[in-house]
């Protein structure tokens, strides 16, 4: 599918979807728990994904389609290693590309098996309560997997683990965790879990990662308000407002204004989600801006670095890859042609930049959005942002 968005500002209130990161950690309790319920206003592909998942689990199907969701595939791994059975998880090439070496190193260890192929990974295992160690973690999923499924179990487990990008996920997992009875006990270098789930009603909270693009809409020169939004969120990605704020832009508790903002570094160490509007940002801003810990962006649905500096360069922008820094000098973007590389996250900043550039944004391969945000283009456009859509 082809976007085409005419330079526009956007104005009105927005409702994100709920938080995805919520509604994939609240879905496994659910199932651990033999009953409750997650409750999911909207539904993107990942969460469908994960449903199919479970729902394979339940039944004992031995394998299920995980889409292109790592957050499916790295959540469901360790619940399919304590089956006892062969469980096969197929899904988008790229998907089984990603970081998995945490779950190789570990079936390799207690001599599970863990058969790796294009577009497909088998496992099979006897996990039960006991000690784990985890090493250096490419990703906080995987020490999420662990302790969503050893929770389970009545018995308490251990999982160590060395470097652990992206931390607040963690607390975010014990809190999810928590509302369904199983309280993990986290330490630096460690987290202790174990007791089982009780059945649970649970509703996610807004997504702050999706939140995110809207809020620097109205911070570049917009008026947006965010419904729906938890001010105490223990998203990491509520970082945003404070970076929106010490960029420059008026925000008035969830409704973002400005104009001209200050170009400030961003590090993706801990919210890697939100590189992609950092960068879009970046084209407006007074001042050269860096993308820091850019090396982390590689390994996502895209090489997103690799895909950031394409997209803005293809729309008369100026970006370097450094490496592991991105450099975004403050040249707007004239608008152009560019594609989404298949990424959710891509195509969402391409809408940013062909809001603020000078001419309009066409962007190939804008159904990425169904990812993660299924009803992105039409909120969009209730924002006043002229957007046509057609068939490539």
């Amino acid at each position: 599918m082809i976007a085409v968005i005419q330079p526009s500002r956007p104005v009105g209130p927005v409702r994100p979807p709920c938080s995805k990161s919520q509604a994939h950690r609240a879905l496994f309790c659910a199932y651990a728990a033999g009953g409750g319920q997650a409750s999911l206003p909207d539904e993107s592909a990942d969460l469908r994904a994960t449903k199919r998942v479970i729902d394979a689990l339940e039944t004992g199907s031995g394998g299920a389609d995980c889409g292109a969701s790592g957050s499916t595939l790295r959540f469901a791994l360790p619940f399919a290693l304590m089956t006892g059975r062969p469980f096969t998880f197929t899904g988008e090439e790229r998907l089984f590309e990603r970081p998995m070496d945490v779950y190789e190193r570990l079936c390799a260890r207690h001599g599970w098996q863990y058969d790796p192929a294009p577009g497909h990974l088998t496992v099979c295992g006897t996990m039960g309560a006991g000690q784990y160690d985890l090493g250096d973690c490419a990703s906080s999923q995987f020490l999420t997997g662990m302790m969503l499924a050893l929770g389970s179990l009545p018995e308490r487990s251990t999982i160590r683990f060395d470097a652990l990008p992206s931390a607040p996920y963690i607390g975010l997992t014990a809190h999810v965790m928590a509302r369904f009875g199983c309280r993990p006990s986290l330490r630096e270098r460690s987290v202790t879990v174990g007791g089982g789930y009780t059945p649970a009603a649970f509703t996610p909270e807004g997504d702050w990662s999706q939140a995110a693009v809207w809020a620097a809409m109205g911070a570049l020169g917009g008026d947006v308000t965010l419904e729906n939004m938890n001010d105490d969120s223990l998203q990491g990605d509520r970082i945003i407002v404070l970076r929106l704020k010490q960029m420059g832009a008026d925000v008035d508790r969830h409704r973002f204004r400005g104009g001209v903002l200050r170009a400030l570094d961003f590090d993706c160490t801990d919210c890697p989600d939100l590189a992609p509007v950092a960068a879009a940002v970046a084209c407006f801003c007074e001042g050269e801006t860096r993308i820091l810990n850019a090396g982390r962006l590689r390994v996502k649905e895209s090489d997103r670095a690799h895909a950031l500096v394409t997209i803005i360069n293809d729309l008369g922008g100026a970006a370097q890859d450094c490496g592991d820094c991105l450099l975004i000098r403050p040249i707007r973007p004239t608008g152009g042609e560019t594609r989404s590389f298949g990424d959710h996250r891509i195509a969402m900043a391409a809408a940013l930049i062909g809001c603020f550039a000078a001419g309009p944004v066409t962007l190939r391969g804008a159904e990425a959005v169904e990812k993660s945000y299924p009803a992105f283009w039409d909120h969009l456009s209730s924002l006043g942002v002229r957007v046509t859509l057609h068939e490539d």
